[in-house]
């Protein structure tokens, strides 16, 4: 019995520890200023197609009625936009290039999410950061966590080791005492 919880335990443990997202997006050209400004960016991914990008405002001004433009990729286009959420699809790619337009002056600092899937997989997110500034500055991102299609969030893999370590003496607990 302990043998097949130990078993069981390692069997969760490498499945959330070597998860990982696979998504990465880099700004390709300084920002934009039109009134409101925009952010040429470029999503890729190594494990499947982009065919969906959702990103979402966690701090700061919306983005402009039309937040996706200008994709390299034919066939993509925005698909909705309430300020603070939107949505761009098109034909799968290894890569995809596009403009990310803010409402807010480029001197205001914002906070975003970009999210990526491939069909129903998703494939990761990241979190930007424009300090604000003119022309010159860079967006800083790190990986992020936000899924909106996944009914809940990622853990990402520090998380999941340390859930991982805390099941594992758990279960010796449980062992010590029981055998």
């Amino acid at each position: 019995m302990i043998h097949k919880l130990i078993s069981a335990a390692i069997v969760v443990c490498s499945a959330t520890s070597v998860a990982s997202a696979d998504l990465y997006v880099e700004q390709t050209g300084t920002g934009i200023p039109l009134g409101s400004w925009a952010a040429p960016l470029g999503a890729f991914s190594t494990t499947g197609p982009i065919d969906f990008v959702a990103a979402q405002i966690t701090t700061g001004d919306p983005f402009s009625a039309t937040a996706f433009q200008g994709f390299n990729v034919g066939g993509w286009n925005q698909m909705m936009n309430d300020g603070f959420l939107a949505t761009a699809s098109g034909p799968g790619a290894a890569s995809v290039g596009f403009d990310l337009h803010f409402s807010g002056e480029i001197t205001t600092p914002v906070e975003f999410d970009i999210a990526a899937y491939s069909g129903n997989t998703w494939l990761g997110s990241v979190h930007g950061i424009w300090a604000g500034g003119a022309l010159g500055p860079f967006i800083s991102f790190t990986q992020g966590i936000w899924n909106p299609g996944g009914g809940g969030f990622a853990v990402p893999a520090p998380g999941a080791a340390i859930l991982c370590l805390l099941g594992l003496g758990t279960l010796g607990l449980v062992r010590s005492r029981f055998c």
